[in-house]
């Protein structure tokens, strides 16, 4: 099934175009897995599966756990909402992620690719495991461990973003940016005006005098959408603005007012309406404020109080208030309550039409390159793919062998026992699963070897 040989090296692989990427680990950012093997071959983590969870046994258990179990609960909950976005959306690309083997493109005349791998590997020091030689798809509106993974990535950028500016003795302010809805309304369309009301909002000379005079020096806005069955669909954004030089409590107060005054003008132009003193909301941040702005798919590590830059970035991992659901929210439930699950699924699947070609973050021109001059853009798929440090590779799983896994919904499992134990126990673990039935192998790349 592979070797026992500890192996030094990066792993991964390059993203091909639009394509999705090759990747080491779309979840070495984040979090370990979830349940050990059958006998209890390395002691009882938690009774948690990945393969249809329910998502309310994890938040009910986590108080009980340690910081290492909590995160190997969080894991296995990501796996669980991968598999149910897998379910709502047929033939997306987060189907293949973390399921199929990257594979190099072919070259005319050398038939198929070689039979390869999949790899699992160890950080070094942390003994946290993930896989390698897998496809990631990068997207972090749909697969809840590649949003992990980029928005840590991101919130990094973010609070080195915020540090640079503060020290150079600028300021930042965020603002919330809403508007009035009904449960009628169609996602697609209140989005689309939403976010053309920004985009008018921050143009012309009445916008250049508001820059001007509060010494507004460029913003990174976030998107975010929850939903109700009272009020349906309530997309949002979360911006940070960087400003000259801090603004005090009376400055902003100042500022929410001259905002609130142009995002209800731009609104109305768009067939759009904000309530007195809810359509705009501006505050000082302090603390963390990078957490605020990548909230899309993290689980935090640490406790740490939740942040700006979690705001942000991380809306995967935030839950919605009762009754308002976010994206990820719909998959929870979706798992926790199979009666619902068709809906939950089509309002997913609504959603994912709606925020396709949608950014998460986006720099105002000029200012990634004015705060972060020495670090290249990466696309969301490349940093999805990336792997930031040093890692050993325990062994590799023949195809066989990863299909047992797949067809067993194990994923998350296995690197539990990659990281509680060794190679030997990876393979004890995998021998022990079913034997997949030939008429259900599962697929593991857009190529395939016959190995019935």
């Amino acid at each position: 099934m592979g070797s026992h040989s500890v192996q030094r090296g990066p792993g991964g692989g390059q993203e091909g175009g639009t394509t999705a990427a090759a990747s080491v680990a779309a979840d070495d950012a984040d979090g370990s897995a979830d349940r050990p093997p059958a006998g209890g071959l390395l002691g009882t983590i938690t009774d948690l599966r990945s393969a249809r969870m329910s998502a309310g046994k994890i938040g009910h258990f986590r108080g009980y756990l340690s910081p290492e179990e909590r995160a190997a609960a969080g894991r296995v909950e990501r796996y669980a909402l991968q598999a149910m976005a897998r379910e709502a959306l047929p033939g997306h690309r987060v189907g293949a992620c973390l399921r199929w083997l990257h594979v190099p493109p072919r070259k005319k005349g050398r038939g198929r690719p070689p039979t390869r791998a999949v790899e699992v590997w160890r950080k070094v020091g942390e003994r946290r495991a993930f896989y390698g030689g897998l496809v990631t798809c990068g997207n972090v509106w749909a697969c809840a461990p590649c949003a992990a993974k980029v928005a840590e990535r991101r919130r990094g950028e973010l609070e080195e973003a915020i540090s640079t500016h503060r020290a150079d003795g600028g300021g930042v302010v965020i603002a919330a940016f809403t508007f009035s809805h009904m449960r009628a309304d169609v996602l697609a369309v209140i989005l689309g005006a939403a976010l053309e009301a920004f985009r008018q909002f921050k143009a012309g000379r009445a916008w250049m005098m508001l820059v001007e005079g509060w010494g507004l020096v460029g913003d990174i806005r976030a998107v975010e959408v929850t939903w109700s069955i009272r009020n349906g669909w309530h997309p949002h954004l979360h911006v940070l603005w960087f400003t000259s030089c801090p603004l005090g409590v009376e400055d902003v107060a100042s500022l929410q007012e001259d905002f609130s005054e142009r995002w209800g003008a731009m609104l109305a132009r768009e067939g759009l309406h904000a309530s007195e003193g809810h359509g705009c909301r501006v505050q000082v941040t302090y603390g963390a404020v990078a957490d605020y702005v990548a909230k899309f798919g993290y689980i935090p590590e640490r406790e740490l109080p939740w942040g700006v830059t979690a705001e942000l970035v991380k809306a995967h991992a935030k839950r919605g208030r009762l009754t308002h659901l976010t994206p990820f929210d719909l998959l929870r439930q979706a798992l926790a309550a199979p009666e619902t699950a068709p809906r939950d699924l089509a309002l997913f699947r609504e959603y994912m039409a709606a925020f396709r070609g949608t950014t998460q973050l986006k720099w105002s021109r000029g200012l990634r390159d004015r705060l972060l001059p020495d670090q290249a853009e990466q696309t969301d798929a490349e940093v999805a793919a990336r792997l930031d440090s040093p890692a050993e590779r325990l062994g590799r799983l023949c195809l066989d062998a990863w299909r047992k896994v797949l067809y067993s919904g194990q994923r998350a499992e296995l690197l539990r026992v990659a990281e509680l134990g060794e190679w030997d126990d990876v393979e004890a673990f995998v021998a022990a699963l079913p034997m997949v039935p030939v008429e259900r192998i599962p697929r593991v790349s857009e190529w395939e070897v016959d190995r019935r």
